[in-house]
């Protein structure tokens, strides 16, 4: 009898610690923002049982919140949903990142003029989603997630851009970010054409040595001697652009092109 008491009791006390652990339901769901890296995490449970664990990480950008714990916000963003941390979520939306590029005046003149120019990248997409000639028709092609655009004004539902291939057209405003894929990038006002070292090139979607499935973007093989355009820098790291590919590389596995 006694023992029986004892397991409702440890039964009891287990159902009480789980209803605890349950998200309470916000009377609206409302937006945040988060930087890049930020931890996402969930219950996952396998043959040793189950526990917290980090899922993954989510890019700076936007996150839908839908109810939250203590400490913890319940979120969906960028097609996935997960805890994180109160401490990682703001509901101001970040500034617009303009960067002031000296550009050379005309030829007859000795002075200088200078420009500020608004970056944004690509988001919000799987692998691409297309530039147009006009606003909603008329592609004239692909930009990939994370490319660095040069943002150029809006056109309704649509912003005009200029890619670093120098291509202008319109991508529908859902998938553009303004800012930098990270705030310490520092933006090439030239970018610089590069020449690869190695055979094996891995980019990058942080500036960091971590080979998490999470952060690396795109392994490449056979590419000693292929030519990269570097578009910004940050440290030891080139944010870089090959093909439909754009990510961050070090910079000792590159050589500038003479």
């Amino acid at each position: 009898m006694k023992r029986c008491l004892q397991k409702a009791l440890c039964t009891a006390l287990c159902v009480c610690c789980l209803f605890s652990m349950l998200p309470t339901a916000l009377a609206e769901t409302k937006t945040g923002y988060v930087k890049a890296g930020t931890a996402l995490s969930a219950e996952v449970c396998d043959a040793t049982g189950c526990g917290w664990r980090v899922i993954g990480s989510l890019a700076a950008g936007e996150v839908l919140v839908l109810s939250e714990q203590e400490t913890y916000y319940f979120v969906s963003a960028q097609g996935r949903q997960g805890f994180v941390d109160k401490s990682d979520v703001s509901f101001t939306a970040p500034a617009a990142t303009t960067v002031t590029a000296t550009v050379p005046a005309a030829a007859k003149s000795t002075a200088s003029a200078k420009k500020t120019v608004t970056y944004g990248h690509v988001v919000n997409c799987k692998d691409w989603v297309n530039i147009n000639r006009t606003a909603e028709k008329n592609a004239l092609g692909k930009v990939y997630k994370n490319d660095l655009l040069t943002i150029l004004g809006t056109d309704g539902d649509y912003t005009k851009v200029k890619t670093m291939k120098n291509t202008t057209g319109y991508v529908k405003s859902d998938y553009i970010e303004k800012g930098l894929l990270h705030k310490s990038d520092d933006v090439l006002t030239d970018p610089i054409k590069l020449k690869s070292t190695q055979n094996n090139i891995w980019l990058r979607n942080t500036p960091d040595d971590s080979t998490s499935s999470s952060n690396i973007n795109r392994k490449l093989s056979g590419m000693k001697d292929k030519e990269f355009l570097a578009v910004a820098e940050n440290g030891e790291w080139y944010l870089l652009k090959y093909e439909d590919c754009t990510g961050y590389g070090r910079k000792e596995d590159f050589a500038k092109v003479k």
